[in-house]
C-alpha cells in the first residue's frame, strides 16, 4: 500500500470534511465553512511542503451542534405530540431557563444547545421513555442524554421558589371570594391532598415518593411538600410535613384549605367528613357539607390528574433508587414536572388526549373513608356557616300538602326551594321513617331542609 505524505493526507481530510458538510450546503454557516475548507485546500496545493497549521485554542464542532438543533420537531403538532406543548411554550421555556448557568461550558469544548438539552430533558418526561429511547430519537450517546437531562432538571427546579409559591394576603383574599362565590366556601383559599408516585423498577414498591400539595382553583400548585420512603398515609405525611408547623406563617385567621376525608383536622385543614362504622352514610349537617365541598375538593385530584397525564415519568417512572443520587434526581423530576406544570396549566387540554382528558374530567369526589375522627370546633363552624348562608340566600316557600295535624299521620312534609330564581327540584325532609324505610338513601340536602324547616315553623 503507497504511503501517503502528510500533505496528502491532509487533502484527502479536506475532501472528506466537505463531502460531509456539502448536503448541508443551503446553511449559510456551513456554506462559509465549505468555503473556508476550498480556500484552506487551495492554499495547499500551491505550496511545495505542507506546512501545519497551530493547533486551535478553542473548540469547533458546528456541524455537529447544528445537526442535534436539526433533529427538534419543526411543527407545533409535533412538538406536542413528543413534547406536549406547542413551539411559541418552547421557546418561552428556552427563554426563561436557557440562561442558566449550568447550560455555560468550563473548558475548552461547548456544550450542545440549551434547545437541544431542554428538548432531550421534557421529551424523556412528557413520554417517560427509557433513556435507550431518548438516545435513538435524539440519536445521542448514553452519557449524552444523562448529561442533558441532569443540567436541564436542575435548570428547571432552580426556579421552584418563584414558579410553585404560597400566595400573598392579597392573592388569598382574592381567591376566598372566588371559592366562595363560586362553591360557597368561606375564607377557603386552596385544597390539599397527597399523591404516590412509585418508581417502577422498585421491587415490591419498597419506596415511594409521597408528595402533599395545596392547588388553587385554577389546578396550579402553590405548596409541595415530599418524602422519599415506604409508602405512607395522608395523614401521616401531613404530620411529618412542614404544613402544620408553618401554618401561622402561611394563613391569616379563619383561613383554611379543604381536604378530602383522609387528611387530617385542625384549624387550617378541613377534610370532608368520614362515614360512620360499616360504611354508615353521613346524615345532617355532615352530609351537606360533604356534598357541597365534593366539587371543589375534586380539584385538588383533578391537578395530580392532569399533572401524572402531561408528564409520563411519574405514573412510570423508570428510575432506580439505589444511590444518594439516585434520590435526588427522582426529587428533581417530580420538582421540574411542578413547575412545568404551573407554567403550562392553560393549554393542559391541547396537550393530552381525549381519551386522557376525559379521565381527569371524570374525576368525582365522594367519601370512601370510615372510622371517627375528633371533634373539629373550627369545622363545625364553617359547616354553620355554610347553612346559614345557604338560607339567607334562599327565597324558601313551604307548601304544605296536608294541615298540620295531619303531619303525624306522613312519613315526609315536601318543600319547594327556590334560590336565585332557579327551582331546585322539590325534596324530602324524613320527619319520620318506619322499619321499611331505613335503607332509603337520605337526601344530600338533609342538613339545609332540616334548617329550612326550622326557620319557617318557628
Amino acid at each position: 500500500m503507497p504511503h501517503l505524505s502528510k500533505k496528502q493526507q491532509a487533502l484527502r481530510d479536506i475532501d472528506n470534511r466537505v463531502s460531509r458538510l456539502y448536503p448541508f450546503v443551503s446553511n449559510h454557516l456551513f456554506r462559509r465553512q465549505i468555503q473556508y475548507l476550498l480556500s484552506l485546500r487551495r492554499k495547499y496545493e500551491s505550496e511545495r511542503y505542507y506546512e501545519r497549521l497551530p493547533h486551535s485554542t478553542h473548540y469547533e464542532n458546528h456541524d455537529y451542534l447544528f445537526q442535534k438543533r436539526s433533529l427538534l420537531p419543526s411543527t407545533d403538532d409535533k412538538m406536542i405530540k413528543t413534547l406536549h406543548m406547542n413551539y411559541a411554550e418552547f421557546r418561552s421555556l428556552v427563554a426563561l431557563f436557557g440562561d442558566h448557568t449550568i447550560f455555560k461550558s468550563k473548558g475548552r469544548k461547548p456544550q450542545a444547545p440549551p434547545e437541544v438539552q431542554l428538548a432531550t430533558c421534557i421529551y424523556r418526561m412528557a413520554g417517560g421513555e427509557r433513556e435507550s429511547t431518548v438516545e435513538n430519537h435524539f440519536n445521542l450517546s448514553h452519557g449524552s442524554v444523562s448529561h442533558y437531562t441532569d443540567r436541564s432538571l436542575i435548570a428547571i427546579a432552580s426556579s421552584l421558589r418563584e414558579h410553585v409559591s404560597w400566595p400573598t394576603d392579597a392573592e388569598r383574599a382574592v381567591l376566598a371570594r372566588k371559592l366562595y362565590a363560586q362553591y360557597g366556601l368561606p375564607s377557603c383559599v386552596g385544597f390539599i391532598d397527597g399523591t404516590d408516585i412509585h418508581p417502577t423498577s422498585s421491587i415490591g414498591l419498597e419506596k415511594a415518593l409521597k408528595l402533599i400539595a395545596v392547588v388553587d382553583h385554577l389546578r396550579r400548585f402553590r405548596y409541595c411538600w415530599s418524602i422519599l420512603s415506604a409508602p405512607v398515609s395522608d395523614q401521616t405525611a401531613q404530620d411529618l410535613s412542614d404544613f402544620q408547623t408553618i401554618s401561622d406563617r402561611l394563613f391569616s385567621p379563619k383561613e383554611y384549605v379543604l381536604g378530602d376525608a383522609d387528611m387530617k383536622s385542625s384549624n387550617t385543614v378541613i377534610p370532608l367528613f368520614k362515614r360512620g362504622r360499616g360504611g354508615q352514610a353521613t346524615v345532617g349537617p355532615k352530609a351537606y357539607f360533604n356534598h357541597k365541598c365534593a366539587e371543589a375538593q375534586v380539584i385538588a385530584e383533578q391537578a395530580f390528574g392532569i399533572l401524572k397525564n402531561r408528564w409520563q415519568i411519574l405514573k412510570k417512572c423508570r428510575l432506580t433508587c439505589r444511590t444518594v443520587k439516585d434520590e435526588a434526581r427522582f426529587f428533581t423530576i417530580s420538582v421540574a414536572c411542578l413547575i412545568l406544570h404551573n407554567l403550562l396549566i392553560e393549554t393542559w387540554k391541547d396537550s393530552l388526549t381525549a381519551s386522557e382528558v376525559e379521565e381527569v374530567m371524570s374525576i368525582r369526589g365522594g367519601v370512601t373513608e370510615t372510622g371517627e375522627e375528633p371533634q373539629n370546633d373550627r369545622r363545625d363552624d364553617i359547616v354553620m356557616e355554610m347553612i346559614r348562608d345557604e338560607v339567607r340566600a334562599t327565597k324558601i316557600s313551604t307548601i304544605f300538602a296536608d294541615r298540620p295535624s295531619s303531619l303525624e299521620h306522613r312519613n315526609a312534609t315536601h318543600i319547594r326551594v327556590e334560590r336565585k330564581g332557579l327551582l331546585v327540584p322539590t325534596l324530602s325532609f324524613l320527619s319520620k321513617q318506619s322499619h321499611m324505610e331505613k335503607s332509603r338513601p337520605v337526601p344530600s340536602y338533609y342538613g339545609l331542609i332540616y334548617l329550612s324547616t326550622l326557620a319557617t315553623t318557628s
